[in-house]
């Protein structure tokens, strides 16, 4: 993103109050804590465990026929979050029972009980447990002790033998232990990296929680690049601008002592409350707590950060999140023997989703969820079944738009990923018209429009349900800029249902728009570019996606406009826009829709711009190639400089520009605690200054005209 406007930062950089205690994070939360076992009884169910030993069972089977097992030697599957042993009093039995299906009982399997915590003298008393009795008379179950911190290997049962490159692939489970792992606090502020120390607070009254109060202090660069988790706070010193995150080194370190115990080969199967991606950190999906009562606090567990460091080591990782939902079932798989192709790893993938512990929470909900929040679990707990999606899609009709429009992002997401699975088990030859266009509807009032562009596809519609498609297929061009596509759809629509007035008052508004557009001198050829991605001003048929994609708070003051929430603040921006001699711009990609916005202000032969991916989009590109289609439009209507600004250490940006061909200035600005500097992109070759002092005389004079803060040379 571009900046030239300041923000309040993640925290303060001062000193530390001088009544508060210097704590490490960890150290400050650690009476908060609730015990492994409370996380560990919310995840672990009986559709979980079915589910893991399945997998498990598939993945064996797969290597063996692969001749990746050597079945002279154990399988090891290492528990790190035994807790009370619930989850090997569930396991054992069900694997059991997985091997004999497929014929493979005689398989020599070793579940070990290996607590990240250090719980070791219970161990001894889970083993005991009548249960477990058989499995342990059987050879099937040990224990072992392994500390993450201090670097010791896995130490195997009562001789303690030290497991190294085991000849077969190795299997950890860990459900509800990552949370209680201990965690530091980072944070990112326009490319300063930041620690946190707390304090924790007693309460006043025995009836109010405690309190954390927290000093942030910056981190040297050179120093923060010696730790193990070096390379991951370099990525979001980087690539987040202005967030907290929580890290577990020893998480880190348990994901490197698995390659070594398996010789890089091993499955990976956890589940805990935590953050599944970047755009949930970047959104604060991982603000410390402010408050808490001892016993009770759990902190989620960043997944995104053990998803990024294995798949750095060639490991393939995904992290199944689940809606409103904040449980995460985390799967990652590294083979450096054989491989994995795609089929196998989507095999893993709809396992693992089987038993996903949002389930339980959802069946066991004391309070009404939300209505698509209902359709979501309903297709999860058919399997993703398509019959069921067939009765789901009655449901639709009867839901108010204010169903959609009150809906969060991770529900809707959540929805659309139950609708794709369903969508490829239907069969292509028993899907019915019907059954196409209310999928297609519902589609369309998620956004999805890649799955809605399949379903539409090859469809030898009957007369009844052609006419429907084709009105679909209309709306699903406009959402992705495409006017004239849309405008064809229409015409064939209305060849067959000439008296539906919405349609023909549709066509008549997009005609009207077509013309105005023509008539200003900022307009782009309707034609496609050869790009995935186009240019269209911004007009009010993309005000509900463009607030949408807008809601970061963090990029209002980083691209320098007004905070925008509403409608109407939309168009009044605009209007202030069309009085001086500029223009705003949606960037739409042909599946994704409207992906962020560009817009520029100009003087003579000299543009300055700004530019914006949104929340849900980031970090594939778009924003490069949205800069490079602007710049060739400038350049088609005479424009010789482009100028524009960004924060000094919002270096994501920065690599954006500089790939569009931008070259930085010396000059700089100041927004409030943040200094930013001006870039400059010839594009002709006339334009390259003939004196030194040149730039510098364009830029304050364009800056002048469009408002840019005044600058400190």
């Amino acid at each position: 993103m571009q900046a030239v406007k300041n923000t309040v930062p993640v925290a303060s950089a001062d000193q530390p109050d001088p009544m508060a205690t210097d704590q490490t994070f960890d150290q400050a939360v650690a009476p908060l804590r609730a015990p492994p076992q409370l996380a560990a009884s919310l995840l672990v169910s009986p559709r979980l465990v079915q589910a893991w030993s399945e997998l498990l069972v598939m993945h064996w089977s797969r290597m063996e026929r692969l001749g990746g097992l050597d079945l002279s030697q154990a399988l090891y599957v290492l528990d790190f979050a035994p807790a009370d042993a619930g989850l090997a009093c569930g396991m054992l039995p069900a694997l059991e029972r997985a091997l004999q299906a497929r014929g493979m009982l005689g398989w020599p399997l070793r579940y070990v009980l290996c607590p990240l915590h250090g719980a070791t003298a219970q161990v001894d008393a889970w083993l005991r447990q009548p249960e477990l009795q058989p499995f342990v008379q059987r050879g099937w179950l040990d224990r072992a002790i392994w500390r993450a911190r201090t670097g010791h290997p896995l130490l195997l049962g009562a001789s303690r033998f030290a497991l190294f490159g085991a000849r077969n692939p190795v299997v950890a489970l860990c459900a509800g232990a990552l949370s209680n792992l201990p965690m530091q606090l980072h944070g990112t502020h326009y490319g300063q990296l930041m620690q946190a120390h707390a304090a924790l607070r007693p309460p006043e009254q025995a009836t109010q929680p405690h309190r954390l109060d927290y000093t942030w202090r910056g981190v040297d660069t050179d120093a923060a690049r010696c730790g193990s988790d070096a390379l991951l706070l370099e990525h979001y010193r980087v690539g987040v601008t202005r967030a907290p995150i929580l890290l577990s080194e020893a998480s880190l370190a348990m994901a490197d002592a698995l390659a070594d115990f398996s010789a890089g080969c091993y499955l990976l199967l956890a589940s805990d409350r935590g953050v599944p991606d970047e755009r949930h950190i970047r959104e604060g999906a991982l603000t410390p707590p402010n408050e808490g009562t001892p016993g009770q606090l759990q902190l989620p567990v960043n997944f995104h950060a053990l998803a990024w460091h294995q798949q750095q080591a060639g490991a393939r990782v995904a992290n199944l999140h689940c809606g409103e939902l904040d449980a995460v079932v985390h799967l990652a798989c590294r083979d450096d023997r054989v491989g994995l192709d795609e089929a196998s790893w989507q095999g893993l993938l709809a396992c693992a989703d089987a038993g996903h512990p949002a389930d339980r929470w959802w069946a066991s909900a004391t309070t009404p969820c939300h209505a698509l929040t209902q359709l979501n679990f309903e297709l999860r707990r058919s399997g993703y079944d398509p019959w069921q999606l067939t009765s789901l899609l009655q449901q639709v009709p009867a839901l108010q738009p204010e169903v959609f429009a009150s809906a969060s992002e991770a529900t809707l997401a959540a929805l659309r990923h139950s609708l794709a699975l369903s969508w490829r088990q239907l069969p292509r030859t028993q899907c019915s018209d019907a059954l196409r266009v209310a999928l297609v509807d519902l589609l369309l009032q998620l956004g999805d429009w890649p799955l809605a562009r399949q379903v539409l596809q090859d469809s030898d519609a009957t007369p009844t349900h052609a006419a429907p498609l084709e009105l679909q297929r209309a709306h699903l061009a406009l959402a992705t800029g495409d006017t004239p596509g849309a405008r064809w759809h229409l015409a064939r629509y209305l060849a067959c249902c000439p008296q539906d007035d919405a349609a023909r008052d549709l066509d008549a508004f997009l005609e009207r728009r077509q013309r105005r557009h023509r008539h200003q001198p900022w307009h782009m050829d309707d034609t496609w570019p050869a790009d995935e991605l186009r240019l269209e001003l911004l007009d009010q048929l993309h005000f509900g996606a463009w607030l949408h994609q807008f809601r970061d708070p963090l990029t209002a003051p980083l691209v320098g406009l007004p905070s925008i929430a509403t409608v109407g603040e939309v168009q009044a921006y605009l209007d202030d826009i069309s009085q001086g001699e500029g223009a705003e711009f949606a960037v739409l990609h042909h599946d994704a829709g409207l992906v962020g916005s560009v817009g520029f202000g100009v003087l003579e032969d000299m543009a300055h711009i700004h530019f914006w991916i949104g929340a849900d989009h980031q970090g594939r590109g778009w924003g490069t190639r949205a800069v490079a289609l602007l710049c060739r439009a400038l350049r088609v209507r005479g424009m010789r400089h482009v100028f524009t600004s960004v924060y000094r250490e919002n270096i994501r940006s920065q690599r954006i520009l500089a790939r569009a061909g931008f070259v930085l200035l010396a000059h700089q600005g100041q927004g409030g605690d943040a200094a930013y500097q001006f870039l400059h992109l010839p594009l002709t070759d006339a334009a390259t200054p003939s004196a030194p002092d040149e730039l510098e005389h364009r830029l304050l004079r364009v800056c002048a005209a469009v408002g840019s803060p005044l600058l400190s040379v």
